[in-house]
């Protein structure tokens, strides 16, 4: 995602990256029938949430704030690197070891764990 979105622009990014997700862990039902019922249960939450991220659902100082660690590249460390990380882990924890009832949750999530990361 880049620095140049606005709200809007984020929130429809976001809800094809989440769709992206859920559509991977479709296939990894496929892919592991003994663990089917866990991947489809990730898939339908990430469905949920890039309905509602497509929707708008996501508080605009979460957008700003994602967007403007997603800017920040250099200085005392690789923001971006480090939120680009926490985002792919989150998301490869939805619906195994997390789960969320919005995409704020998942965004707070994220940028709090790339925040710990920043400091380190």
């Amino acid at each position: 995602m880049t620095q140049t979105m606005d709200h809007g622009d984020f929130c429809s990014a976001f809800a094809e990256q989440l769709a992206g997700q859920a559509d991977w862990r479709r296939r990894k039902s496929d892919d592991f029938p003994d663990d089917a019922d866990r991947n489809i249960a990730a898939a339908v939450e990430l469905e949920l949430l890039a309905k509602q991220a497509g929707e708008g659902k996501i508080n605009p100082a979460l957008s700003a704030a994602y967007l403007r660690a997603a800017e920040d590249r250099g200085g005392d460390g690789d923001k971006a690197g480090d939120l680009a990380r926490s985002e792919s882990e989150n998301l490869r924890q939805v619906g195994f070891l997390s789960s969320y009832e919005a995409p704020d949750d998942l965004l707070e999530t994220i940028l709090t764990e790339a925040r710990i990361a920043f400091k380190a």
